[in-house]
């Protein structure tokens, strides 16, 4: 995937345009032209300056280290620090999780959640195919995530290789995984189970 291709996927799970990027950023340190941002899109700029991409990455709430490896920049080149990347957060207790499960967006960020887990957890070098649609596109056919992921490193909730996802909010687990298990094992969407 290039930065162009991933910038606009972004730009579309959050349903905003151009125009609306642009008016966003504008009390940023590097502010980005909605025409500067549609030729990053379409591949003309391929390496646009690491100012914007700090505007970008905080406009999209990804790692810039990522966006700079997609851009082309050493992954030891100048990123922001650490600590800049991840806003305040509060200690979230199970009941704040509880109630959030009860809200109808819940099930349209869950995905959002777990590609930034992913992101920040494994070396994005190593990954190669991260898709995690959001919002409403949650209620579309198909799987709810794919990943593949060619690290030697992985842990319990990361597997190496390919693999295909399927999440919800439903308060019957295993109710949920057996539905998904028999769904996806009746008809993967194309995918072999035997490598995935």
């Amino acid at each position: 995937m290039t930065l162009g291709e991933y910038i606009k996927k972004l730009r579309e799970q959050k349903k905003k345009t151009l125009r609306q990027v642009e008016l966003e950023t504008k009390e940023f340190e590097t502010n980005i032209s909605n025409a500067h941002l549609s030729q990053i899109e379409k591949g003309v700029i391929e390496k646009p300056s690491l100012d914007l991409l700090k505007t970008l990455s905080i406009y999209f709430e990804v790692k810039l280290s990522y966006l700079e490896s997609l851009a082309g920049y050493p992954q030891e080149g100048p990123s922001l620090p650490q600590a800049q990347l991840i806003s305040p957060l509060r200690y979230i207790t199970a009941t704040d999780i509880v109630s959030y499960s009860n809200i109808m967006e819940a099930a349209g960020n869950l995905p959002n959640l777990i590609r930034d887990l992913i992101l920040s957890t494994m070396p994005l070098s190593q990954i190669s195919e991260l898709e995690m649609p959001v919002g409403n596109s949650v209620y579309m056919h198909g799987w709810d995530g794919v990943l593949n992921y060619k690290g030697r490193t992985y842990n319990q909730f990361v597997p190496q290789g390919f693999s295909c996802w399927e999440m919800g909010k439903s308060k019957n687990i295993n109710k949920k995984l057996t539905e998904d298990f028999l769904k996806r094992s009746g008809n993967p969407l194309g995918q072999d189970p035997k490598n995935s």
